[in-house]
């Protein structure tokens, strides 16, 4: 095995034979039916040894990269699209971008500012933390798991936002941001608008505002009025019984209004709610709504965890 973190540059002066080129080439397509079939140690094996057969073809190298992504390796995923980016990648490039994605992950913000420029992409002059509006987006929280789609705010090529509230179970809270993917996963409308959605990649900062959820008891009308006023002071409540919809796999990937789904299971207990403020600030705007809004009702807020 090489130590992708140290490899020499590329040695230009040394080029490869035709044999050892086609070697590699093979080498490489093998490693791509074993990643495609998930089968990642196969193919950081394959790739491994097509980079050695041959260290100037840029593609083994992205797709050593891909492996390490995915293995949430950010140093060798990093270094490998380093490399590829290295042996001749142009605008548009997809290792520019899994080099932004893997300097984001290890907050390398100079690596980060380089591929998001060698990408294409314009961005505000600085060398710390990206922290733009690239308008909302959605993002699919726990792919592989108990998956969610909130919405959030871009605030640079691959981090999001939340703006959601998370539902209980997630290990995610509102104001959290995540690491996503750049390969769309679906799409969801937002007013005329329609915008593609995105895989969280990893939770990249948590947020520290408390989550917490009760049954609350009033018109719907009502509840939006409860949830302005958490707004208004810069805090969040959230009607998931009014708000959210179960849909299967595919429509989730895809467009969700395909076919009919179920709505956010109802309780005769009133509508469930999310809250996402600290508690003293949420039992007083709770408490003051309950106060103006007739035979209104709530239970006990009941502390999510992470």
């Amino acid at each position: 095995m090489i130590d992708v973190l140290s490899y020499p540059s590329p040695d230009w002066s040394n080029r490869p034979s035709r044999k050892a080129t086609r070697k590699a080439l093979d080498l490489n397509e093998r490693g791509r039916v074993e990643l495609d079939g998930g089968r990642l140690e196969e193919a950081e094996r394959l790739f491994m040894q097509s980079v050695q057969t041959v260290p100037l073809i840029a593609m083994p190298w992205f797709n050593l990269g891909l492996v390490y992504k995915r293995q949430l390796r950010w140093p060798e995923s990093a270094a490998c699209n380093q490399r590829s980016v290295d042996l001749g990648a142009n605008e548009q490039d997809p290792a520019f971008w899994n080099l932004g994605i893997a300097a984001t992950a290890l907050r390398d913000w100079q690596t980060a500012r380089r591929a998001w420029s060698g990408y294409g992409i314009e961005l505000e002059p600085g060398t710390g933390p990206i922290e733009m509006d690239f308008g909302p987006s959605p993002v699919r929280i726990n792919p592989a798991g108990n998956a969610e789609v909130v919405w959030g705010r871009r605030i640079d090529p691959t981090r999001i936002l939340i703006e959601n509230i998370p539902l209980p179970g997630s290990g995610h809270r509102w104001r959290d941001i995540v690491l996503h993917d750049g390969e769309p996963k679906g799409q969801r409308s937002l007013g005329e608008h329609t915008f593609s959605v995105f895989d969280e990649i990893l939770r990249w900062r948590a947020s520290s505002i408390p989550t917490a959820e009760c049954m609350v008891v009033a018109p719907t009308t009502a509840i939006q009025n409860l949830s302005e006023r958490f707004q208004t002071e810069g805090w969040a409540l959230e009607d998931w019984t009014s708000n959210l919809r179960m849909l299967c796999k595919t429509c989730s990937e895809g467009f969700p209004d395909s076919h009919a789904h179920g709505a956010f299971p109802s309780d005769a207990a009133g509508n469930h709610v999310g809250v996402a403020a600290p508690e003293q600030i949420a039992t007083r705007l709770l408490d003051d709504w309950l106060s103006e809004v007739p035979g209104s009702t709530r239970t006990d807020l009941v502390p999510l965890e992470d």
